[in-house]
């Protein structure tokens, strides 16, 4: 075998590795989002999420809305955005019998585990006054 090629060839054997190493965490993965609305999920018409980075909240990078036009959403949904595993922020709009609710969250998105937001916990809870007669 030529020398150069030896070479050529250690180089990509090391470096190829390397490259990889430092690029995968930028990488856009399937990161998992789970919104949990509770008592509230026969009231809901409508849900919307949204995603940015933690350093620009108002710049969405990714958004999903879902419609129920006859309340049947479910206690929880579930869905995947692709995007780097990193610190976000979350918003997620819902309208509640006519009302709109939007409650944001600060959250860490890593590809191999769920992100749970729930709607009734938290100092920005949500409240759905019919299920709480």
């Amino acid at each position: 075998m030529n020398p150069v090629w030896k070479k050529a060839s250690a180089l990509l054997v090391i470096g190829l590795p390397a490259i990889a190493l430092i690029t995968s965490p930028k990488l856009p993965r399937d990161q998992a989002l789970r919104i949990v609305l509770g008592e509230c999920a026969p009231h809901v018409h409508n849900l919307r999420i949204g995603i940015a980075e933690a350093d620009s909240p108002d710049e969405s990078l990714r958004e999903i809305a879902f419609n129920y036009p006859n309340g049947d959403a479910a206690r929880a949904t579930t869905t995947t955005f692709r995007l780097a595993d990193g610190a976000y922020t979350i918003e997620v709009e819902v309208v509640v019998d006519g009302e709109i609710h939007s409650i944001r969250r600060q959250a860490t998105l890593m590809s191999n585990q769920t992100t749970v937001i729930s709607l009734n916990e938290g100092g920005s809870a949500i409240a759905c006054p019919l299920a709480v007669r």
